[in-house]
């Protein structure tokens, strides 16, 4: 695991305290103004705390690639996270919020395909017909925007709403049980979320927790219609049938449930909702993981410092398709 400056020590210590005290592991402590010039061949697990961003790791880049792709488990956090997480200079296909704008709906896409795969009741009468259907229904396309917005406009309302972002808010995260890296987690899994880290995962990454539990939504009383005091016009009929455009998107019969406790600003919300809390991907023979926030945050959170966990003792035989050899 890599320390000093200009790694946070908060992140640092309860990443320690978990190796060394909970999990009883050896590790190695390595300064990370030193990364460029250290054998990495010796190591299977690489652990990068928050702090270290993309310009205080641009001339590891290269080393860090070369190692992960040989079979190594690279995991990083929050800002960390946020340095390979970028088209240039970066590694791997995650990507940040904020430089993704104009293209959400490769990323929407990628929420659909989860809940769509996780479905086990399909329609037997459609599944076993002897004739094609007459309608393909195209589960991407929900809440879909037909008017597709400036790049300018989507990254000045996405800077105002980073102002927002949260100090340390708990909010709920959906998780894949199927993954290894979610071992003993449940469906759901309190999380601790500081930074302004948003990491958005497209098809080709798995996300196996993102921001955000779907709950059933709440069956409601139809409410008496009053009288009309003048017809509305077609266009705002047409537009109040439209699904809700945006990132914001949920199953039909389901809502989102977002905040847990703490302070969330409703432009935080906004920008957190559907995002990845964790994404894992391949990387040559090698895995790269990625934590928007720190999953250790003061040792508080035993759910995530779990997923932690099984990152760095399962990674390298779960996720690494061949061991580093020296």
């Amino acid at each position: 695991m890599f320390g000093r400056e200009p790694i946070e020590p908060y992140s640092y210590g309860t990443a320690w305290y978990l190796i060394d005290h909970v999990l009883g592991l050896r590790a190695s402590y390595l300064d990370t103004h030193e990364l460029a010039g250290t054998d990495l061949r010796r190591y299977n697990v690489l652990v990068l705390p928050d702090g270290a961003g993309p310009e205080a790791l641009k001339n590891d880049m290269e080393p860090l690639k070369a190692w992960v792709t040989a079979g190594g488990t690279l995991v990083a956090i929050g800002s960390s996270a946020a340095a390979f997480a970028k088209e240039k200079d970066g590694l791997g296909t995650t990507r940040q919020l904020s430089d993704v704008l104009g293209k959400m709906d490769d990323y929407r896409q990628a929420v659909v395909r989860e809940w769509e795969a996780r479905q086990t009741t399909p329609d037997p009468a459609k599944v076993w017909a002897y004739s094609p259907p007459t309608e393909v229904i195209y589960p991407w396309l929900i809440g879909e925007s037909e008017d597709k917005e400036k790049e300018d406009d989507l990254k000045r309302r996405d800077a105002w709403r980073a102002i927002f972002m949260p100090a340390g808010a708990l909010l709920a995260g959906r998780v894949d049980e199927q993954s290894w890296l979610t071992a003993g987690c449940g469906d759901y899994v309190p999380l601790i979320y500081t930074g302004r880290t948003v990491l958005l995962a497209p098809p080709t990454v798995f996300a196996p927790v993102r921001l955000g539990f779907f709950n059933p939504a709440p069956l409601k009383t139809p409410e008496p219609a009053a009288p009309a005091a003048k017809a509305e016009s077609k266009d705002k009929k047409k537009d109040d049938d439209k699904p809700a455009p945006g990132w914001r998107i949920a199953p039909p019969g389901f809502e989102m449930r977002l905040r847990m406790s703490g302070l969330l600003w409703p432009e935080a919300a906004d920008r957190l909702a559907n995002a990845a809390y964790v994404t894992r991907e391949s990387v040559g023979t090698g895995e790269l993981i990625l934590f928007a926030s720190d999953p250790n945050f003061r040792g508080a959170a035993l759910g995530t410092s779990r997923i932690f966990a099984n990152a760095i003792v399962l990674g390298p035989g779960m996720g690494a398709s061949e061991p580093i050899k020296p």
